[in-house]
């Protein structure tokens, strides 16, 4: 195995178990107000925003991580080919050998977490229908990692 890529999942992992630490203490402490309601997104209640912004930051930073260090360091760990190859081709590869349940959900995870990226303060029914389902996204992106990380360091021994 190649030590340096063997070096660079480490450090991607690493940054994704931080990432995953974060957003499951906030997400444990949003649990007695999720779902999110409109009215609860125009009380604007200070330490529900604090919440909302760190459970959503740490989803995005854990998306990010794992497309953009977790993924070429695994495929190179497991020596797959992959330098050439899009980033569909990358995440498919995963999906066949197990590492990554879905990329059609992986997708839609990132386009939600795009689209949660903007407010909608005229729109709180839709923000909140958005912010909901970004912390649903969050639950399973962090499931998968953590499950992904297990299996490569399992196969790596």
């Amino acid at each position: 195995m190649n030590a340096p890529w063997l070096e660079r999942f480490e450090a991607a992992a690493a940054e994704c178990e931080r990432h995953m630490a974060v957003l499951a203490s906030a997400l444990r402490d949003l649990r007695t107000q999720v779902p999110i309601s409109p009215e609860a997104l125009q009380a604007a209640d200070p330490a529900l925003t604090l919440l909302l912004d760190q459970a959503l930051y740490r989803f995005t930073k854990l998306q990010d991580a794992m497309g953009l260090r977790l993924v070429p360091a695994t495929l190179a760990v497991l020596q797959e080919p992959f330098e050439d190859r899009p980033m569909l081709d990358k995440l498919n590869q995963l999906e066949k050998i197990g590492l990554l349940p879905s990329v059609d959900q992986w997708q839609n995870f990132r386009q939600l977490r795009n689209a949660v990226a903007h407010e909608y303060p005229d729109r709180p029914a839709h923000q909140a229908q958005l912010i909901n389902a970004a912390l649903d996204a969050a639950k399973h992106t962090s499931d998968w990692c953590r499950n992904w990380l297990q299996q490569v360091r399992k196969i790596r021994g």
